[in-house]
């Protein structure tokens, strides 16, 4: 079948559920890896630009603050779904980037040959989607490898 599951997650209720659904995959088929994923919306940490009365050399070390905090957060949330996927018998690696959500995760699923993607049907952003549209919509339109999509 597919030897490597893609899990890209925002930490939402959704991707939740969606992690759930990737547990009991582990009975059904022959996955051997995870990837666990977090992309950092670069057009969110971007917005900070737009504040006003910062000196360009301020805006970058914000921007720099707000990313690596984003990061370590992520980091943190990663470590109990690694420790339990593990136990599993997954072979389990994190990825945690910054740019446009949906190229990133198809980034990393052609590059990693991802044979399924699993994730939530929408994330925290909901006002954001409803305006640019739905990542998972986005995702769903342009992988190469099948997408589930959990609600």
């Amino acid at each position: 079948m597919f030897q490597t599951i893609l899990f890209p997650t925002d930490f939402s209720e959704t991707a939740g559920r969606a992690y759930e659904k990737i547990k009991q995959l582990r009975t059904e088929c022959s996955a051997q890896k995870i990837i666990l994923m977090n992309v950092i919306d670069e057009r969110e940490v971007d917005s900070l630009a737009n504040l006003e009365g910062f000196y360009s050399i301020q805006l970058d070390n914000l921007r720099k603050e707000v990313s690596d905090e984003l990061t370590r957060k992520a980091e943190q949330e990663f470590e109990p779904y690694k420790e339990e996927l593990k136990q599993l018998g997954y072979q389990v690696e994190i990825r945690i980037v910054e740019g446009i959500p949906h190229e990133e995760i198809i980034k990393i699923a052609n590059k990693e040959d991802a044979g399924l993607i699993v994730m939530g049907s929408h994330g925290k952003g909901i006002i954001q989607e409803l305006l640019i549209g739905s990542t998972s919509e986005k995702v769903i339109r342009r992988s190469k490898c099948p997408v589930l999509i959990v609600k």
